[in-house]
């Protein structure tokens, strides 16, 4: 008997591993395995049912989504379709934006939850966010000759970032597969150019 519950054990935690093994909580309980509608239900159990929910599929044009990532060596693919929140009671929207803002972003990219946007009013978000943390990574950038500060930091399995008054929450996956999927498909490119050089010289008749 005593043996037969320690097998039980062993394959309930097995199956809460493997459950668990692919979700990252990105923050505050949003994790990556989430449907968009998980999300829908789980900002309305943060922020109320009359929260304003919009969604954009990126039909109009690109998905804003970090901006500088080139800049700082952040590779992310442009997001195919986004859930962007507006906290509009006052108890909720303490420390965001004006009520009428929108201020949370959640970015999808293949139908996963690849990272979170969001947009604070706080002036010392760099030393509660070191708080937090812990002391950041330091990236200077330089854009249309304005130079700049990206705040990186590591975080149970999350990349953390500050840009200004926005925070970016991302799964580290994300930057290491596109980074790898980039590569091969520059590599099979070229491959099949050198493929094309060799049969044209082939062909080339003196």
């Amino acid at each position: 008997m005593k043996k037969k519950t320690i097998q039980l054990l062993f394959v309930l935690i097995f199956v809460f591993l493997s459950s668990n093994l692919f979700s990252l909580e990105l923050w505050q309980g949003f994790t990556t395995e989430m449907s968009r509608d998980d999300i829908v239900n789980r900002v309305k159990e943060l922020y109320g049912n009359d929260t304003d929910i919009r969604y954009n599929n990126g039909s109009g044009g690109r998905i804003y989504n970090f901006g500088i990532d080139d800049l700082i060596g952040y590779e992310i693919p442009i997001p195919d379709y986004a859930i962007i929140v507006r906290c509009t009671l006052p108890e909720y929207a303490q420390g965001f934006l004006d009520k009428g803002d929108d201020n949370i972003f959640f970015y999808f990219y293949k139908n996963k939850l690849t990272n979170i946007r969001i947009i604070w009013t706080s002036e010392d978000l760099l030393s509660r966010a070191t708080n937090q943390f812990g002391r950041p990574q330091s990236i200077r950038y330089v854009q249309f000759d304005i130079q700049g500060t990206v705040y990186k930091w590591v975080s149970q399995g999350r990349d953390v970032f500050l840009n200004g008054r926005a925070m970016y929450y991302f799964d580290p996956e994300l930057h290491i597969n596109y980074v790898a999927e980039r590569r091969r498909l520059e590599q099979e490119r070229q491959a099949a150019e050198k493929e094309r050089r060799r049969k044209a010289t082939e062909n080339v008749i003196f």
